[in-house]
């Protein structure tokens, strides 16, 4: 009876922690999965970063050039 007993809370225990690992894996799987998530946002981000920085160097090499192009004008 102690045996059949034993067993039981042996098995209790095994069932328990099969379903812990499986919990484990799926929180492993879901953790990775943001981190893809993360680095694509963080991509994407300091792509808007570069373009923004381009944009703006256009733009101040354009007003360069007007600047440039005034002062031949008043010389």
């Amino acid at each position: 009876e102690d045996l059949k007993r034993q067993n039981a809370v042996l098995q209790a225990a095994q069932d328990d922690l099969g379903q812990l690992r499986t919990q484990l894996m799926e929180a492993h799987a879901e953790m990775e999965n943001i981190k893809a998530i993360a680095t694509v946002s963080e991509n994407t981000k300091q792509e808007a970063i570069d373009e923004v920085k381009r944009q703006w160097q256009e733009e101040v090499a354009s007003l360069q050039a007007i600047m440039k192009e005034t002062v031949r004008d008043y010389e």
